[in-house]
């Protein structure tokens, strides 16, 4: 159970990092989007962060119980 807890933390911090370079590059685009008259503002490229934040959340916690052998 060690080794799983260990793999869903390993699997939470990838997903940290990917949600940082999907964000990133989705708020980029629409900054670009927008000088063309695209009518959403850059900020709604931070509604991704929502999937993303339930995973990390889900790994974490389920690494912390398996950890902890519940």
């Amino acid at each position: 159970m060690k080794k799983l807890s260990v793999l869903l933390m390993i699997i939470a911090a990838l997903l940290s990092d990917w949600m940082c370079a999907v964000v990133a590059y989705n708020y980029r685009g629409m900054e670009e989007a927008a000088k063309y008259g695209f009518s959403a503002p850059p900020d709604v490229a931070f509604v991704l962060v929502l999937p993303f934040l339930v995973g990390i959340v889900i790994c974490t916690v389920s690494s912390i119980l398996l950890w902890r052998g519940i």
